[in-house]
């Protein structure tokens, strides 16, 4: 599950979390024009975003700080 939460037009955050039986592991689509800046979670064994690859193991969230290019 993700949800987007903008701060203002160039700056947003996006949390994920894993709620599922099973581990995930993808690509998550990044909007043309925006980027990753910064990672956060509180247990990096559990979730990690790594080289444009999205790691979540059962109930375990990251939160993506994104921005937009100018």
């Amino acid at each position: 599950t993700g949800s987007e939460h903008y701060f203002n037009d160039r700056k947003a955050a996006v949390l994920f979390v894993n709620n599922g039986m099973t581990p995930f592991a993808g690509a998550p689509e990044v909007a043309p024009g925006w980027r990753v800046v910064s990672v956060r979670t509180d247990d990096p064994e559990a979730a990690a975003y790594e080289n444009g690859t999205l790691r979540l193991e059962m109930n375990a969230g990251i939160l993506l700080m994104m921005e937009r290019e100018a």
